[in-house]
């Protein structure tokens, strides 16, 4: 990205800065912008930049916000390259669509969405706030947790059909996270036929059916892991999530998010070690429906303590 390509996408975002908790712009008050690429995507297909804004305006704190710009191949000519390039058109739905704003009401935070601008045949681009942390925090795990919470009860239900629909709510994956076997047949075909890989590999059609037909459906964010997650430090040192990368963000049993996470990060070998922070979950409004989750799920009880007015399912 050149920086003549930076000025315009920062020009672009100026009317959502108000709205992001940005200070206030002009278009005449930007006197530069610095593109940094700051990661690159998987395949090739595109980078992260941050894009350093300086102002004219005398004493005008630093600003940046990100840029995800993504260059997809005319032609995909495998499995893996047609699930990411679909994996980036949900990503510009999520904050195109006004799913980052719902999710921002709920309490769970994400970059606020600034510019999103497709490229027909090319690509699409992502402006965003940049989200500030660390990777890991004091009581991070059980703080991932309740915002997983907050993100299935805001979705919980029919409204994740309506979030995966073709309305303009919509766009999200029909079939939610990174890992599911209708896009991955050939790691299927790869695994092992003996021992308890070869049981796996026969019995992952049903396992799959079972998790479709499971009546525990919401929007999962798809890739629950810390490598999409930093940390701030909230009221009373307490950890915040900030949680982005939401390309296979989509309708999914809940408990993927769970033990996707639980297996990537967490990687609890007990029951005794998941204790402490299965019970940050809290989805359901009230402890009988959530006890009977949770007891669905094989999750510990009891419930731990439930912050008032927390993670309701919406009306």
């Amino acid at each position: 990205m050149d920086k003549q390509e930076a000025v315009a996408l920062v020009k672009r975002s100026l009317p959502k800065f108000a709205a992001a908790g940005l200070p206030p712009l002009s278009v005449e008050a930007i006197a530069a912008v610095q593109p940094k690429r700051i990661a690159s995507l998987w395949a090739g297909m595109g980078s992260v930049w941050q894009l350093n804004v300086s102002t004219s305006t005398a004493g005008a704190p630093p600003l940046s916000i990100v840029a995800k710009r993504v260059e997809l191949p005319a032609v995909c000519t495998s499995i893996g390259d047609q699930r990411k390039k679909d994996s980036y058109d949900v990503e510009a739905a999520f904050y195109s669509r006004g799913h980052a704003e719902r999710l921002l009401a709920a309490g769970a935070l994400v970059p606020y969405p600034l510019h999103v601008e497709h490229r027909p045949g090319e690509g699409v681009t992502i402006c965003m706030t940049r989200v500030e942390g660390r990777s890991s925090h004091r009581g991070d795990s059980e703080a991932f947790v309740a915002w997983l919470a907050k993100l299935h009860a805001t979705y919980w239900g029919s409204r994740a059909d309506e979030a995966c629909g073709g309305g303009a709510g919509g766009g999200l994956q029909a079939q939610g996270c990174y890992w599911h076997l209708d896009t991955r047949p050939e790691e299927h075909a790869r695994m092992g036929s003996s021992g308890w890989m070869g049981r796996l590999r026969l019995a992952a059609r049903a396992i799959d059916l079972r998790l479709k037909a499971d009546p525990l459906q919401s929007v999962c964010h798809g890739d629950a892991k810390g490598a999409n997650i930093v940390y701030a430090t909230g009221e009373g040192g307490a950890a915040v999530p900030l949680v982005y990368d939401f390309q296979y963000c989509g309708k999914a049993c809940v408990a993927k998010d769970l033990a996707y996470f639980f297996n990537v990060d967490v990687m609890a070998g007990a029951a005794e070690e998941e204790a402490p922070v299965l019970p940050s979950y809290h989805p359901y409004p009230n402890a009988a429906e959530e006890e009977a989750l949770l007891t669905h799920l094989a999750l510990p009880l009891p419930l731990g303590p439930r912050a008032e007015g927390s993670h309701t399912l919406p009306s």
